[in-house]
Formats: C-alpha cells, sequence, structure tokens
C-alpha cells in the first residue's frame, strides 16, 4: 500500500461497538475530543481516506491518524455483523452517480466508483450495479438481506461523501508534499438500532438463539418447598453472567412450563425433590427433549459453550 499522508486532523474510529470516535488536530497537544453515540453504542461511524487507499486495500478502509493504525476490514466486519445475528443470505448493491444531482468532480467519482467496485471484485461479492441511485455527495455499496421467510431487508451502508470534506475544509499533506482533500467514508453497520432489532425480531420470530435472547434461561420449582433451591440456581447463574428469571410456584408446573414456552425461552429448568437433593436440573430446551438429572456445573459449562459458539460465529 502506498505510504500514508501525514494528516491536519486524525480521526479515530471505534474497532468495537461502544469505542468512541476520536478526534485529534495533529501536532496540538491534548486537543483530543470524543464523541460516543446514545446508550454507548455505535451503530454507524465514519473514517476518512483517499482515493487510492479505498482502491488499494479494498474494503479495508483507515483513519488518517499519525501513527496510520486504525485499520478494519470493512467486509469482514459488516459479513460478521450479520451473520452472527443469523442472516446468511446477502446481496450487494453498488450504487453509482446521477449526474444531474451530485456535488464533486468527475475525476473524485470515477476514482471513487471504480474504488468500491474493485473492493466487491477484490472480495470475490457478486453485487449488482444500481445506475444513479448514489446520493448527490457520492457513490455507495448497500448490503440487503434476506430473512427466514424470505423477504429482504436493507441494512448495510458504505457510502463515500465528497461533500463534508468540502465544507469542514479538510485536508493532509500528501507524499508529493501538497493539500490534498480526503474522502468521507460513512459506515453503517446495521442502520438504526431499533430497525435492526425490528428485522431481527421478524427474522427469528421472537424465537432468538441463546446468546442474543432476553432471558436465557428460566428456573421452575415444581412445589413451593423447591423455591429456595431454584433462587439459589438463579443468583448463582447471574453471578455467570447469564440472563435468568423464575415463576413461583403458585401456579400448576404445566402452565408455568407452557408460558415460558410461548415465551421462547431457550432454556427452561425444573427442579424437584431429587434436584435439591443431588444438585442437578432438570433441562428442557426449546425444541429439544427433556433431559433429567443433569449436574448444575454441567449446565453452566454447557450454556456458556453454547453461547460463546454462537456468539463468535460470525468471526469469518
Amino acid at each position: 500500500y502506498p505510504t500514508p499522508p501525514e494528516p491536519i486532523l486524525s480521526v479515530t474510529t471505534p474497532v468495537c461497538p461502544g469505542d468512541p470516535v476520536s478526534f485529534e488536530a495533529v501536532g496540538i497537544p491534548n486537543s483530543t475530543i470524543q464523541w460516543t453515540g446514545p446508550n454507548n453504542f455505535n451503530s454507524t461511524d465514519f473514517v476518512f481516506a483517499t482515493a487510492i487507499e479505498i482502491a488499494g486495500m479494498g474494503f479495508y478502509t483507515a483513519s488518517i491518524t499519525s501513527e496510520y493504525g486504525c485499520v478494519s476490514d470493512t467486509s469482514n466486519i459488516y459479513a460478521s455483523i450479520l451473520y452472527i445475528n443469523g442472516f446468511d443470505d446477502f446481496e450487494f448493491k453498488l450504487s453509482t452517480r446521477d449526474l444531474e444531482k451530485s456535488v464533486g468532480s468527475d475525476e473524485i467519482w470515477d476514482k471513487a466508483t471504480t474504488a468500491l467496485r474493485e473492493a466487491l471484485n477484490r472480495h470475490g461479492v457478486k453485487f449488482s450495479v444500481k445506475e444513479g441511485d448514489a446520493a448527490f455527495y457520492g457513490p455507495k455499496i448497500d448490503i440487503d438481506v434476506r430473512d427466514a421467510i424470505g423477504r429482504k431487508w436493507q441494512l448495510s451502508t458504505i457510502q463515500c461523501d465528497f461533500n463534508l470534506p468540502e465544507r469542514f475544509g479538510l485536508e493532509y499533506i500528501g507524499a508529493d508534499n501538497n493539500r490534498h482533500r480526503p474522502i468521507m467514508l460513512h459506515r453503517a453497520l446495521f442502520g438504526s438500532v431499533e430497525r435492526f432489532f425490528g428485522v431481527l425480531l421478524e427474522h427469528y420470530g421472537g424465537a432468538f438463539p441463546a446468546w442474543l435472547a432476553p432471558v436465557q434461561v428460566r428456573v421452575l420449582a415444581v412445589t413451593s418447598q423447591h423455591e429456595e433451591y431454584a433462587q439459589s440456581l438463579v443468583k448463582r447463574m447471574r453471578a455467570e453472567g447469564f440472563r435468568v428469571d423464575t415463576a413461583e410456584a403458585d401456579e400448576q408446573l404445566g402452565k408455568r412450563i407452557r408460558s415460558a414456552k410461548l415465551e421462547r425461552i431457550p432454556f427452561v429448568l425444573v427442579v424437584g425433590d431429587d434436584d435439591v437433593k443431588n444438585n442437578t436440573v432438570g433441562v428442557n430446551p426449546r425444541g429439544g427433549d427433556v433431559i433429567r438429572d443433569v449436574k448444575v456445573d454441567a449446565f453452566i459449562a454447557q450454556l456458556h459453550d453454547e453461547t460463546r459458539t454462537e456468539a463468535t460465529a460470525g468471526n469469518l
């Protein structure tokens, strides 16, 4: 890759959700300003790059920092985030310039559009071209996903922006020692959080995988005599980091089990006399057969393994 230019403005984007976006004027000590999105969760961010960097790195998008250290493989970030949430049918679309509604020179549009096209080709991604569908300030890549019943949803976007760098007067010193204007890349990993979770609900029909379910385990005592043991299990599993609740034994056990199944809770644990005596549980998994006399330690280890596997399955 070409030697990175020395920047006028340093912008460091989040590597993980919740990490702040940092702005720093190069050469000015203690000039860093950080911004973090609502609830400390960034569903979108942006980086600055040159057209050469976009083309040379494919989907790699680099923020221009003095160390040039913040580099992320955007394609894998997008694919991982969508795949980890259960989407595995992607459709990529490249939107090109509308000549009547656009800002920026022909040269920069051609370079940026070619760079995005090369990025898709470099990763072997099949894509369609939407002629004239780009925003007025730059070309973009949209990523659509197909849900469990075949509906398509447009979620992720990689958007070039020539307008804001010009309006902010952003510049960097290039390898030729001249000042150049960077390109801003907007990265919407999955759009708005609210809309994304709405799509997730539709996709799973409310039956979230264990790592994502609001309540992962419900513990049910057969009678009130087993309540203390049930509460001790809830306390222990919460200490392990799981989302666990219980329903008091003031209704018939069968009714409480049906209620948990209707709520699509991944695991229902039923505890009675033998479980109290032997430190075991009866495991009633969603969509599976009931397993009796499971040691509590064994179940907790299984739950750790299952949630960890599901939550890292998107690291392609």
